[in-house]
């Protein structure tokens, strides 16, 4: 024991210098650096948050949009179908008519005179025979009329559905 004594009493002093040069390093050198790396860890902490949040902004405006898009599609699709049945019931209700019209001038016509009037050709009006069995020209050019009109009418409906989405 009494060397080790010997020894730490001529090394003491160089022993208790680095002990506080360890120190005063550390507390000198590696704090601020340490501390530096702290404020450049939170600010890229900041940094990333943002962009996240940024990109979540992003989604959520672009799914809105799609949202928004998707809803005036529908409502102009609704608008359109909502038409069509007002249009076909229009339709129907002018073919009705138009059959009850032609049933009562048939019922009447014949009453009148008597005789249903021959063509030229020496066929009659309401030959069964014909092209149409046994309705009347009358009837077959009031239903080709009508479905020329609900034609046009769809053709219009389609073309009033398409026009939006073509935008």
């Amino acid at each position: 024991m009494s060397l080790l004594f010997s020894i730490l009493k001529l090394t003491w002093p160089y022993v208790l210098c680095s002990i506080v040069a360890g120190y005063l390093t550390h507390r000198v050198i590696d704090v601020p650096r340490y501390d530096a790396l702290q404020t450049s860890l939170a600010s890229y902490k900041a940094q990333q948050a943002d962009k996240d949040a940024a990109a979540q902004k992003a989604a959520a405006d672009a799914l809105e949009a799609q949202i928004n898009s998707r809803l005036a599609t529908e409502a102009n699709n609704g608008k359109v179908i909502s038409q069509l049945q007002n249009e076909r019931d229009a339709a129907v209700a002018d073919r009705d008519f138009a059959r009850r019209l032609l049933a009562a001038a048939k019922a009447r016509a014949p009453a009148a005179s008597g005789a249903v009037p021959a063509a030229a050709g020496g066929r009659r009006f309401d030959d069964p025979s014909g092209p149409s069995g046994d309705r009347s020209l009358a009837q077959d050019l009031g239903d080709a009329a009508g479905e020329c009109r609900s034609a046009i009418q769809r053709l219009a409906a389609l073309q009033a559905e398409l026009k939006p989405q073509l935008k």
